[in-house]
């Protein structure tokens, strides 16, 4: 059978010979084309969903960020402070809390990769599942998480750089 058409033709016959002989005997027929395509739609449906739940990581683990940065900026008032006293810039402020965040989403990104994959070999090698590991995926992956959390440390960035550096001495 090289065609699509020669297996409907031929799935029909079958039919056709099934109802001759079986007249009063129930019987399915399935096509294994219809199978697939419904197997192919439930997969595009997990990969949205999945997709979903990935977004919605993505902004929890942002407020997340957010809030450790603000507490962040919160306890070293004073240092702060003291980097301003001395010549620091509003720019160089900002630039300190940025690199802080992005590496706090690069140094996340990385543990989650090493336990991803340590989850993946222990699926694999518990049953007969090969690994399929995508180092475009992981690249992606990691590149969004340290976007998500340098994004997220903007805010508090420019909470510390407007911070006042007599009033940030002046706290305790």
């Amino acid at each position: 059978m090289d065609s699509q058409e020669d297996i409907e033709t031929t799935s029909l016959k079958v039919d056709e010979s099934l109802r001759r002989l079986h007249k009063d005997e129930s019987y399915t027929l399935f096509m294994m084309k219809s199978m697939l395509e419904g197997i192919a739609q439930v997969l595009t449906m997990v990969k949205y969903a999945l997709g979903g739940i990935g977004a919605i990581a993505l902004v929890v683990g942002g407020v997340g960020i957010v809030n450790v940065m603000m507490l962040t900026v919160t306890e070293r008032v004073k240092e702060i402070g003291v980097m301003k006293a001395v010549g620091a810039t509003k720019q160089d402020i900002q630039l300190i809390f940025m690199l802080e965040s992005g590496l706090l989403g690069l140094v996340s990104g990385l543990i989650g990769i090493t336990i991803g994959a340590g989850i993946a070999i222990l699926i694999s090698s518990l049953g007969n599942f090969p690994m399929a590991i995508k180092w475009t995926s992981l690249a992606i992956g990691l590149i969004f998480g340290v976007l998500t959390t340098t994004i997220a440390g903007v805010y508090p960035a420019n909470k510390a750089a407007r911070l006042d550096p007599v009033e940030a001495l002046r706290a305790e």
